[in-house]
Parts: structure tokens; C-alpha cells; sequence
């Protein structure tokens, strides 16, 4: 069984090359299957996709609820939550010289604009949290971000998504170090948390589509140190029981 092949190279409407995720291989991954932990345990997907559920909740429908007016919103999605909407999540990811964004780019500085902070500001209130996914190179405008709204608790998804595609392809020290300098900035404030996990997406730059077997949980745990994949963003070069095996070999205690 062949390893998955990356997409055809391919630009966006402005001409920056477009970096897509892996296309799912179910016969792929089935060349490596490990026994399930506790296959009686309930799995709960973190976030939702809005983009695929009836008509869809895009870019132009969120930007057209900044602001003030978010209040009905919001209140709309807790009383239908009935106590399971804890939080909001949106893409930030910009990048100068490559386009990676499932929903269309968004802008450079979003979360430097007036209209997003005041909307985000309104997440206190509610008791909500806010869920950051943005690149390494972006942990700074967060940082800004999160020293404007101290009262809202912040989520950094991803680990900062240290860049490993575009001008970052064989960059990988320089990248820690950019990255490291970012988050120890960050780390001093106490209103954010940093989600781990999303490692195993293209733009990370790892290549364990090019193995000729899915990796297993011994290398995952020995190359990615995460808690949490990005599914469906990771499946396609990651089997889900691997995955599982995985974050019980870096830390068993998260099953309590």
C-alpha cells in the first residue's frame, strides 16, 4: 500500500501558494492498527465547524456580528447549548507568503481591530472562553490581545503552531527559537492556556506521509509531545487508536 501523495500544488485567488491538509487514506491507515484502550469510552469533539452544518457560518457571517451587538449572539448559542457552550473558536492564521485558511484568508491584523476586541471583550461577561489558532508568527498580535482583554480566559490552540512549510521548510531550529521567545512572552499572562496538540497537520512540515506504514505510538510519542490531535486536520496521517496509545505513553492521567 502506497503512502498518500500531498496535493497538487495550487494558489489562491491573490497567487500565494495554497497548503491544503492530506487527504484522508482509510486503506493507509489500515496498515496500522493498534488495539483500542478503553474502546467503551465516550470521545467528545472539543470545537465544532460551523462551515459544515446547514448553510454554514463563514468569514462574512462572523465579521457581521462583531461588536457590541454580539450579546444575541451569543445568548442565542447558550440557550440552545443548554449548558454545553462553554466557548468560542476562530481562525486568525495569516501568513505573507502562503494561504493555508479552510474558510478564505482572513485579515492580517483581526485581532488588532477595534470591532473583534470589543466582541471578544463580551465573552467575559457570558463566562465564556476565546479559542486562538494562529501561527507561530502571530503569537505576539495574541500576546497584545490578551493584555487588552485580561478578563477573558484564552485558549492559544495548537501549541502556537510552530511553521514548518513555506519560507520555514529546513528552518526548524530558527523556528523554536522565534517560537520560544513568543511563548515565554505569552506565558506572562495569566489569563491564557495553551492547548497541545494539531502537531500532526501539513503545515507543521512533518512527513509521515511519506512512511511507507502510518506512525505508530511509540514514534508519535517520541516525535510529537501533544495531547490532542486535530481531527479530521491530522487524520489523514494519524490512526486514531495510535493516537490514543500515544498520549497514554506521555501522560496516562489524561484519561481522569
Amino acid at each position: 500500500m502506497n503512502p498518500p501523495a500531498l496535493h497538487p500544488a495550487t494558489r489562491d485567488a491573490d497567487g500565494l501558494p495554497f497548503i491544503r491538509n492530506l487527504p484522508l487514506q482509510p486503506a493507509w491507515l489500515a496498515t496500522l492498527r493498534e488495539e483500542a484502550l478503553e474502546p467503551e469510552l465516550a470521545i467528545v469533539d472539543p470545537h465544532h465547524h460551523f462551515w459544515d452544518h446547514e448553510d454554514g457560518y463563514l468569514l462574512d457571517d462572523l465579521l457581521a456580528d462583531l461588536g457590541d451587538d454580539v450579546d444575541a449572539v451569543l445568548q442565542a448559542h447558550i440557550d440552545a447549548g443548554e449548558g454545553r457552550f462553554r466557548g468560542v473558536r476562530h481562525i486568525t492564521t495569516w501568513h505573507a507568503d502562503f494561504n493555508a485558511s479552510m474558510l478564505g484568508r482572513p485579515p492580517a491584523d483581526l485581532m488588532q481591530r477595534a470591532s473583534f476586541r470589543c466582541g471578544l471583550a463580551r465573552l467575559a461577561h457570558f463566562g465564556l472562553s476565546f479559542d486562538a489558532w494562529l501561527y507561530h508568527s502571530q503569537i505576539g498580535q495574541l500576546t497584545d490581545l490578551a493584555r487588552a482583554v485580561p478578563e477573558v480566559p484564552i485558549v492559544l490552540n495548537h501549541v502556537g503552531a510552530p511553521l514548518g512549510v513555506g519560507p520555514y521548510v529546513g528552518r526548524c531550529d530558527a523556528v523554536f527559537a522565534d517560537w520560544r521567545a513568543a511563548m515565554r512572552d505569552l506565558a506572562t499572562c495569566p489569563n491564557v492556556h495553551v492547548k497541545l496538540g494539531g502537531l500532526a497537520m501539513a503545515i507543521m512540515g512533518f512527513e509521515f506521509h511519506k512512511q511507507a506504514l502510518p506512525p505508530s505510538s511509540a514514534q508519535l510519542a517520541a516525535d510529537l509531545d501533544s495531547f490532542q490531535d486535530s481531527h479530521p486536520d491530522g487524520e489523514g496521517v494519524v490512526e486514531f487508536d495510535a493516537l490514543m496509545r500515544k498520549l497514554d505513553r506521555i501522560d496516562g492521567s489524561y484519561r481522569n
